[in-house]
């Protein structure tokens, strides 16, 4: 068998827009090789329906590039000419997604089939491996559950997700550090949200709304006991939730996401146990288990929690959570 012998390589750096979508190449020298320009809603300009494609992307592989608008690949098979968004499809000549939104419920002002509400100059949406945090404060709360030196490398990209790349770089021993980054390198996105009630789906696909309780501590009173319920700072009622995407539970995610809610009127502490509590307990023994909704779940037999994998990696998370807090 004879063995080919002088391969020529050549390097291509893709240039994205701010909503990750490829519009440019450059080669090693730093020349521009290509380029392509898309409308708002990500057809290409300069080209008559339906013809696809625009400018070519050449020598970048044998098939081509295929990842266009907002970084998705751009399926040709069939003549559908469709981006794969992973949990819909998205036809950007029609612009509209093909399927109707999953969370329509959510939002009965805008249409299940309009793309990015309406506003593709300035949102994306994303899918999957990754962890969401809805806001500042729930980005504050992740930060607390880790030691001092960790909370700088806990860092939004343009999409607001967790970015993966800085995360990499912290190289200290946390329970809850190495248990947040399995949550974003893992194939469900992560929503976490500071509420006082959730909606949910039951095994049958029927939806309903939990409204959570709270119950405020006394001032005198700090738990010094770690069990799997409750907060050291004494705060009681309905504290968290996590939903896994599936209809295995009596109580699931209404997505395709699993979703962690915490209880919006528990104190920073508070907040910051029941999250460890619900996301690196529930939600991650959920990935680890290959998605196994009764492995990441509370068994009783009488007052007795007999899921003992689950319980200690709750208190082992509630444990770090109340010690980097200090």
């Amino acid at each position: 068998m004879k063995r080919r012998t002088n391969i020529a390589f050549s390097y291509r750096w893709y240039i994205r827009d701010n909503l990750g979508s490829n519009c440019a190449i450059m080669d090693a020298s730093g020349n521009l090789s290509n380029y392509k320009s898309y409308y708002p809603y990500g057809r290409e300009m300069d080209m008559d329906p339906p013809v696809y494609g625009g400018i070519p992307f050449e020598g970048l592989s044998p098939a081509g590039n295929t990842f266009w608008f907002s970084g998705k690949e751009f399926v040709t098979q069939g003549n559908i000419n469709w981006y794969d968004f992973g949990s819909r499809w998205y036809d950007p000549y029609k612009i509209r997604w093909t399927t109707p939104d999953p969370l329509a419920e959510k939002y009965y002002s805008i249409s299940p089939y309009v793309y990015c509400a309406a506003n593709p100059v300035n949102l994306v949406d994303p899918e999957g491996e990754d962890v969401k945090p809805k806001g500042d404060e729930e980005l504050s709360m992740i930060r607390n559950t880790l030691p001092p030196e960790a909370r700088q490398f806990v860092q939004l990209d343009e999409n607001g997700l967790i970015d993966r790349d800085i995360l990499k770089h912290y190289h200290g021993i946390s329970w809850n550090y190495e248990s947040l980054r399995t949550l974003v390198n893992t194939n469900v996105m992560t929503i976490v949200t500071l509420d006082n009630k959730f909606d949910y789906v039951d095994k049958m696909g029927k939806g309903g709304t939990h409204f959570m309780s709270y119950e405020s501590a006394d001032p005198d009173f700090m738990d010094t006991h770690f069990e799997t319920a409750g907060v050291t700072t004494g705060e009681s009622g309905f504290l968290g939730k996590a939903l896994f995407p599936d209809r295995n539970g009596y109580e699931n995610s209404p997505s395709d996401n699993m979703e962690i809610i915490i209880n919006k009127s528990l104190s920073p502490l508070g907040a910051a146990e029941t999250f460890s509590h619900e996301a690196y307990g529930h939600a991650v023994l959920y990935i680890l288990t290959n998605k196994s909704h009764e492995a990441a779940s509370h068994h009783f037999k009488g007052a007795v929690d007999t899921n003992r994998i689950l319980i200690i990696r709750i208190i082992t998370a509630r444990k770090e959570t109340v010690n980097n807090m200090k």
